[in-house]
């Protein structure tokens, strides 16, 4: 996927949503990062998973995609991104992200 045309539409959406201040969690951030790809690729083609369900944090055009969202309040462990790296190697996930939030 890297340097692919979803790569770019996910680097662009990611650009667009690094100033945002109304996310105070993954949860929030995650729609608002849906939102600006919805201005590149139709929402029937972006889903947004049950946290609950482990069916990654999003998917576009079926590929799962891990957000670690993280900020001064809630900090992640080194741990969690080398999961998620392992996820990737594997090909259980196509793509991690990880934002730094404001506070």
């Amino acid at each position: 996927m890297y340097q692919s045309n979803l790569h770019k539409i996910l680097r662009g959406a990611l650009e667009s949503t690094k100033w945002t201040r109304s996310t105070k969690d993954e949860d929030n951030y995650r729609q608002v990062l849906c939102a600006s790809l919805y201005e590149k690729i139709s929402p029937n083609n972006v889903e947004i998973p049950s946290t609950r369900s482990a069916h990654g944090d999003i998917k576009i055009f079926g590929r799962r995609i891990e957000i670690k969202y993280a900020n001064n309040e809630k900090v992640e462990e080194l741990v969690k991104l080398l999961e998620d790296f392992d996820l990737l190697l594997e090909s259980k996930i196509e793509f991690s992200l990880v934002h730094s939030g404001w506070m």
